[in-house]
């Protein structure tokens, strides 16, 4: 008996994937995003999703695609796998579910129902056009020398639309920040800045998120703010450019040229 359990648990275990090697993100810009692999990336963590050692039982090459459009933020779901465990080989364990969990973390209506309403909203996406207050503009060097045009916009809740687009942004910060939780927006001294690529294509412009910062506008006796920076994500595809401590130099110096500031600090 001993031996049989010993061999049910290892049978078990080949059926235990690594949950941030099974999750493959992407921002699809154009339709072709998608069949281009360069584009994916992975998240750095994702136990608070899937439980505290990371792991999703019940699947052998297990793979997830977890798409958004890089401007309006819909979002494609999709799960396959070489094998699915057969519980009744397993003592009667079911697998683990895999997309119910993310889609709990998403805005109401943002998982589409098909790749086909995804090609859709990838096709709309060329009408985006960033929510909030534009508060400056800068080039900067990507990471592939080529020259790229960035856009910073100041919004909160009485911005209308960016209450909906604010919902479907921070589920990013789950992945990338470690014990993060959604902000309540409601909150009127929250402020928020978003940090969109602006290309063009044909003669219009396209605008790509990159990242966005929280700021939190705390008391100051007796009559002055002091801004706390809370959050600050730059998506992977924008990592190592610069653009984070150029988001925080533009947004800190916006702040201390206002004479209410006493200081700015961060968590």
């Amino acid at each position: 008996m001993e031996t049989l359990d010993i061999a049910s648990k290892t049978f078990m275990q080949d059926f235990v994937c690594d949950g941030n090697d099974a999750l493959n993100f992407k921002l699809v810009r154009m339709e072709s995003d998608i069949r281009d692999d360069s584009t994916s990336f992975k998240p750095e963590m994702v136990h608070q999703i899937y439980g505290e050692n990371e792991n999703i039982f019940g699947y052998r090459g297990l793979k997830v695609d977890f798409w958004m459009t890089a401007g309006s933020l819909k979002c494609y779901l999709n799960q396959t796998a070489d094998e699915t465990i057969n519980p009744k080989k397993a003592e009667g364990v079911l697998p683990d579910e895999v997309i119910p969990p993310l889609v709990k973390l998403l805005a109401p209506g943002q998982a589409l129902s098909s790749l086909s309403e995804f090609l859709k909203a990838v096709k709309k996406d060329e009408e985006f056009t960033p929510i909030g207050n534009k508060l400056s503009s800068f080039t900067l060097d990507g990471s592939d020398k080529v020259v790229r045009n960035y856009e910073i916009y100041e919004a909160d809740e009485s911005i209308k639309g960016f209450r909906e687009y604010h919902a479907k942004l921070q589920p990013w910060i789950m992945f990338y920040i470690d014990a993060a939780s959604y902000i309540d927006i409601d909150d009127e001294n929250w402020k928020f800045y978003l940090l969109f690529e602006r290309t063009n294509i044909n003669g219009s412009p396209r605008y790509y998120i990159a990242g966005y910062m929280t700021i939190y506008k705390y008391y100051a006796y007796p009559d002055k703010i002091r801004p706390r920076i809370s959050q600050m994500l730059i998506l992977p595809p924008y990592q190592k450019q610069g653009l984070g401590a150029k988001l925080l130099d533009i947004i800190s110096k916006t702040f201390w040229d206002d004479s209410n500031v006493v200081d700015i600090t961060g968590e």
